[in-house]
């Protein structure tokens, strides 16, 4: 466990921990949030569904650059054994709706939640993500001037964005990364 820290700024009063496992790699860690009755809770669950999520991510291009670079961090939310909370898929569809587009309506069942952080020549760039179970990945966020190694990133601007990418160009691209 890397951190433990009390909310309460925003929201409602919670347990959220931070933990990480060596064993994936450095650069990734899970964000697990517990309501207000923590000890009613086992957390052997969440070990499982870590490693549910992991398996579900080997093949995922923006996980697998998120591992093989050390200037990322990547973040997985749990939140009552589930990657992508009730609030964050409400969010995410106002965002969408806000993009004239409707075509996540029930694809949400075993989505994940994945925030990329990545520091380069003193700037850093935030994103958010959804990985749905059936391969597909939507940017959801973008704050920063760069995206991975996009080189149409500056293109796509900074918000929420809401955008479907091509999955053959993030695994070109991030190939590029690794093998440098």
């Amino acid at each position: 466990m890397s951190s433990l820290e009390w909310g309460g700024e925003y929201g409602a009063k919670c347990l959220e921990l931070n933990l990480s496992d060596s064993s994936i790699s450095e650069n990734i860690q899970f964000s697990t949030v517990f309501g207000r009755h923590i000890l009613r809770h086992p957390l052997s669950p969440i070990i499982r569904k870590k490693n549910q999520l992991i398996n579900q991510l080997k093949d995922n291009p923006v996980f697998n650059y998120c591992i093989k670079n050390d200037s990322c961090l990547g973040e997985i939310h749990l939140v009552n054994h589930k990657s992508l909370s009730g609030k964050a898929k409400r969010n995410f569809l106002e965002d969408v709706k806000k993009k004239n587009q409707d075509l996540y309506k029930g694809k949400f069942k075993k989505a994940i939640f994945f925030e990329l952080s990545e520091n380069r020549s003193g700037d850093r760039s935030f994103s958010r993500w959804i990985f749905f179970k059936n391969g597909s990945i939507v940017l959801w966020q973008l704050n920063g001037p760069f995206l991975m190694n996009l080189s149409n990133s500056n293109s796509l601007g900074n918000g929420y964005i809401c955008k479907p990418m091509d999955i053959n160009e993030l695994k070109s691209k991030t190939k590029i990364q690794t093998q440098k």
